[in-house]
């Protein structure tokens, strides 16, 4: 498939919960989703972005693009038998960036 639906997660408010679960993203339209989503799902590989720029968008909707504003992301596939179920995504919003300290295997 194309669409990727937020299923569940942790640390969002309850109306973060409510704006997410309706929210499907199209993987064929770039545009709709940040490449990190798409390239870990379309390309099965983890993707990891330290420090990302302030205006790199994570969806083209304004609310989804509020909700995941983050300093950095890990984005990996959730493979089974070589098809791409979907995705985690990591977000860690803080300035200093002790998630990336140090090596990182997925």
């Amino acid at each position: 498939g194309t669409r990727l639906r937020y299923q569940t997660g942790v640390g969002f408010t309850q109306e973060d919960l409510n704006i997410l679960s309706s929210a499907e993203f199209n993987t064929a339209n770039p545009q709709s989703l940040n490449y990190a989503f798409v390239e870990a799902f379309m390309k099965k590989k983890s993707v990891v972005i330290d420090n990302k720029p302030e205006n790199d968008r994570l969806s083209s909707d304004d609310q989804i693009a509020e909700i995941f504003q983050s300093e950095a992301i890990i984005c990996c596939p959730i493979i089974f038998e070589e098809r791409a179920l979907g995705i985690v995504a990591i977000f860690d919003d803080q300035k200093e960036n002790d998630v990336f300290k140090g090596p990182t295997n997925f």
